[in-house]
């Protein structure tokens, strides 16, 4: 008899104990949830968007962060900016979440960031186990000026979860005085296609050690048929020309971004600004 009544108070007490477990967890997930579900938004008019959900400061807590800063354009005169802003937002915006087209690059930023904050709390209620941290941050930047010409360089770093992180460098040039944006034609002489793209193809055979005479898919290279090909991605100074390749255009994932670069002086003619 005693030993059923040790029994009974031993399913009692453990009951009791499971309860107790049941109400921690149930006050841990709420106060999880509650943690998820705070944001903090800074949208400064010095050109800084920083969208942060979550608890980031947590090493292990649910975390979302959206940064991105193009404070180096608020210097330049409202037109200029506009122009060079709606570039930028042009042929970025395929690479984000949603594609946000905005009339400026404060109200893309902001609706970016929203909509970055959005999926991340749709994956978190999803699947509430996985403490994944998001991060996207992109950074616009003066990279060269002068009375005729400014080339901008806008630099993205995005993880949403997968093997690795994501980057992608793109690469703006205007005309300060017609407000146009250089393509290559722009920049090349009509009779010197051929030596042009030929000196393209010495730099960047040299810069990342490749024989004149060495098949380029045998490099590990990714050219259709294997010919060379120039990127329309490249940016400007007074002397230089400088050509980038994102991960997965010509290359695997390892072998980064691949740039190389061509002096405008040994073009001479070539070049028409």
């Amino acid at each position: 008899m005693r030993l059923n009544e040790g029994i009974a108070v031993a399913m009692l007490a453990m009951i009791l104990l499971l309860c107790i477990i049941a109400a921690c967890n149930s006050k841990q997930e709420r106060n999880e949830t509650k943690e998820v579900s705070t944001e903090e938004v800074v949208i400064s008019d010095s050109g800084i968007v920083n969208f942060e959900y979550g608890n980031c400061a947590d090493s292990a807590g649910y975390c979302a962060r959206f940064f991105l800063d193009y404070s180096e354009l608020q210097s330049l005169d409202s037109e200029l900016r506009g122009v060079i802003g709606n570039s930028i937002i042009s042929k970025i915006a395929a690479t984000y979440i949603d594609s946000c087209m905005a009339e400026n690059l404060a109200l893309f930023a902001e609706c970016q960031g929203r909509e970055f904050s959005a999926a991340y709390e749709e994956f978190v209620g999803t699947f509430p186990d996985v403490r994944q941290r998001w991060f996207d941050s992109t950074g616009i930047s003066i990279v060269f000026e002068s009375d005729k010409l400014i080339s901008i360089q806008s630099y993205r770093f995005s993880y949403t979860g997968g093997a690795h992180p994501n980057t992608w460098t793109y690469f703006f040039n205007f005309n300060r005085g017609t407000l146009s944006q250089f393509t290559l034609s722009d920049l090349i002489a009509p009779d010197c296609g051929e030596r042009f793209r030929a000196e393209a193809e010495r730099n960047f055979r040299s810069t990342v050690g490749i024989g004149p005479d060495e098949p380029l898919d045998g490099a590990g290279l990714w050219f259709p048929d294997g010919l060379f090909d120039v990127p329309d991605n490249f940016i400007l100074t007074d002397s230089t020309i400088t050509f980038l390749y994102n991960p997965y255009e010509v290359a695997p994932y390892s072998s980064g971004s691949i740039s190389f670069s061509m002096n405008k002086a040994t073009l001479g003619s070539c070049i028409k600004f």
